[in-house]
């Protein structure tokens, strides 16, 4: 009887050890999974952080870029009257349309003086339109068409002044009423002071 309790007793205390082991071992892996699960879920990157300025470079580009308008050359003082050998004209004649009024460009500098002043009247300067050997019109017969003023000529720099062409045919003492220009190929030439300037073609539309 006192052997059988023994026996009773020494069983029921080997399950008792046994479940609390189980149990044990299942809280300790429970501790383990949230413990890992945890360090995963914050983990931090290694090393400090480091800072990395901004790509935009706008504001130190405008430091490197055009801070103002490139300064201008001011024209030389003229130094006198142009000496007539040392002025140069070359005459054109921008988009012309017959019948309507046209106006010819006269670009005007100084062969070798810096600056200097020259007269532009109807006694020195002529312009003379042609077409092969037929005369068109002429400041010979319509000297009024050139305004009379003094410029100011320079070395490498040209000014510019415009004589009117009403598209007409000239003849003596520029009466009205000639016949318009017609549509076609012309050739300007500028005389001055004993000279010529080269002959430039244009074509009347």
């Amino acid at each position: 009887m006192v052997l059988g309790i023994a026996t009773l007793l020494v069983v029921g205390i080997a399950k008792l050890l046994g479940g609390s082991s189980d149990g044990s071992s299942g809280d300790d892996a429970a501790r383990t999974v949230a413990v890992t699960s945890s360090h995963t879920a914050g983990t931090v990157p290694s090393g400090p952080a480091t800072y990395r300025p901004s790509s935009d470079t706008s504001s130190h580009g405008k430091h490197h870029g055009k801070q103002a308008d490139d300064p201008v050359t001011p024209m030389a003082m003229p130094s006198g009257p142009c000496a007539a050998s040392d002025v140069a004209i070359t005459p054109s004649v921008p988009s012309p349309v017959a019948g309507r009024d046209i106006s010819l460009v006269l670009d005007i500098s100084s062969l070798n003086t810096p600056a200097c002043t020259w007269t532009l009247s109807g006694r020195t300067l002529a312009l003379k339109i042609t077409s092969g050997n037929d005369l068109i019109w002429s400041t010979s017969q319509c000297a009024q068409a050139v305004s009379k003023a003094t410029l100011v000529v320079a070395k490498g720099k040209q000014s510019a002044s415009t004589v009117p062409w009403d598209g007409h045919r000239s003849g003596p003492g520029c009466l009205p009423g000639q016949p318009v220009a017609k549509p076609g190929t012309y050739v300007v030439k500028a005389d001055f002071d004993d000279r010529s300037s080269a002959v430039q073609a244009f074509q009347v539309v």
